[in-house]
């Protein structure tokens, strides 16, 4: 699974004039992750999940380690699934995508 997030992100990188990359090589894992699986509940709030971008949905996240958010992306939270619900996915790829959420969440506010 890792390998194809991997090459997911190279495609993203390429796709994006690697934005990303210039600032951070991980947030293009991450957002390769956020667009396969993440974003079909942070994209819009299904069930409660936090838009991304949506700088109020993040303000209290944000104060949390990540340590702790990583982990409720890994075992499931809330209404979430385990690993977003695909049992593949490694705890390095959900910390990518948690890092990118969180990211492009904060970056929305500046």
């Amino acid at each position: 699974m890792r390998t194809l997030f991997v090459a997911l992100a190279g495609l993203v990188a390429l796709c994006t004039g690697s934005a990303l990359a210039d600032q951070d090589p991980g947030l293009i894992e991450g957002k390769a992750v956020y667009d396969y699986l993440c974003s079909r509940c942070h994209a819009d709030g299904q069930g409660g999940a936090p838009v991304v971008g949506q700088v109020e949905d993040w303000q209290d996240r944000v104060g949390y380690r990540r340590e702790l958010l990583v982990k409720h992306a890994s075992e499931g939270y809330l209404g979430m699934p385990a690993g977003g619900g695909e049992a593949r996915l490694d705890e390095a790829a959900i910390a990518s995508a948690v890092n990118y959420m969180l990211y492009q969440s904060i970056a929305s506010d500046e």
